[in-house]
């Protein structure tokens, strides 16, 4: 396994904006409705495609949820179950947002709420090693509530 990378690889990926409409699941895990697909990380082809329609508060944190799936996945910490993985990822990149976008976002007082949980009100940085383990851990305790099974390891 290699070692885990805290930061982001937003130097490694080409950022595109398209029309993602036509990419758009129409169920997600386990035949549930899924909403139009906003981001896309294609880590064979080196991009991330971010759909072009949405408000800047959210073509933020979608560009940043893509660069969590995009360090997870070449620090291999992938969870082989696609809905814990997507949570996961969803935590870490909320932990990871600035307060103004996490605001500006749909229920942003939610957001900010579970930022200053996973983060510990601040005190937990996710570009260091020790802070996004603890940050990974409390994040993990989530899923395990939220879905009854704790998350699986990396694949």
């Amino acid at each position: 396994m290699p070692r885990r990378r805290t930061t982001l690889p937003i130097e490694e990926y080409e950022v595109l904006e398209k029309d993602l409409s036509r990419l758009a699941r129409r169920t997600g895990p386990r035949g549930r409705f899924a909403p139009v697909l906003s981001g896309l990380h294609l880590p064979d082809r080196e991009e991330i495609w971010i759909h072009r329609d949405l408000p800047e508060p959210e073509k933020s944190f979608t560009l940043l949820h893509e660069l969590v799936h995009a360090r997870r996945s070449l620090s291999e910490e992938e969870c082989t179950d696609p809905e814990v993985e997507e949570l996961l990822t969803e935590l870490e990149a909320i932990a990871r947002a600035p307060d103004a976008t996490l605001g500006n976002l749909f229920m942003g007082r939610l957001l900010l709420a579970i930022k200053g949980h996973l983060t510990e009100e601040g005190r937990l940085d996710p570009d260091t090693p020790q802070g996004l383990g603890r940050i990974l851990n409390r994040a993990g305790a989530l899923v395990t509530t939220l879905l009854g099974r704790p998350p699986s390891p990396p694949s």
